[in-house]
């Protein structure tokens, strides 16, 4: 059964319905930069929900509003 929501439509602000699409599969590796002190960091963006909203974009294609957040990981280098 779908899911409908509520959300604010990431351009307009406006209150938008929408329905939960299920993430079947997610592809979200690391990406890594080394700092010259020895720290490598560590970060990804994490989709949590997808939703399908309603209404069509101004191209006539369907828009979608994406909850995700970023994962950082810090690795310390030898220099404090």
């Amino acid at each position: 059964m779908s899911r409908r929501v509520k959300s604010r439509h990431s351009q307009t602000g406006e209150e938008v319905e929408g329905t939960v699409v299920e993430i079947v599969d997610a592809k979200e590796p690391f990406s890594r930069i080394t700092l010259a002190n020895g720290a490598e960091i560590e970060f990804k963006m994490v989709t949590s929900q997808v939703v399908l909203l309603d209404q069509l974009g101004p191209d006539g294609k369907p828009q979608y509003n994406i909850t995700s957040h970023m994962v950082t990981n810090v690795h310390h280098g030898d220099d404090p």
